[in-house]
């Protein structure tokens, strides 16, 4: 997809700029494998790019948990729609379609304050 074609901007997140970040597969499944360290590659109000240790199946129901470093607490939920692999790394490269409830006003803050916080991704 060309960034063009992109609905939404998105940023780079740098390394530690968050104090955690962590993801795991909603359910009875995720509960007993539990939260798995992971890091926020870029996210948009739409979406998170995450590298992670842990593989993910495309349509798994996931959650994410992200601790800035004022030590506030922000829970995400979302799908897995495409996973892939960083070489680099030598991790998990795993697309994220975020699902922010009107609800959750912290998230929903977070996600619209993107470019006061982060770079936009070239």
């Amino acid at each position: 997809m060309s960034e063009a074609e992109r609905r939404h901007k998105r940023y780079m997140v740098p390394e530690g700029s968050m104090a955690s970040q962590h993801v795991r597969v909603k359910g009875l499944f995720g509960v007993l494998r539990g939260w798995s360290v992971c890091r926020i590659k870029d996210l948009s109000a739409a979406g998170v790019m995450v590298l992670a240790e842990r593989q993910l199946a495309i349509g798994d129901e996931i959650e994410i948990r992200l601790v800035d470093r004022s030590g506030e607490s922000l829970h995400f939920d979302g799908q897995v729609a495409n996973v892939g692999r960083d070489h680099r790394e030598e991790r998990f490269k795993i697309g994220i379609a975020l699902d922010v409830a009107s609800e959750n006003v912290k998230e929903s803050q977070f996600l619209n304050s993107l470019a006061k916080r982060f770079k936009e991704v070239l």
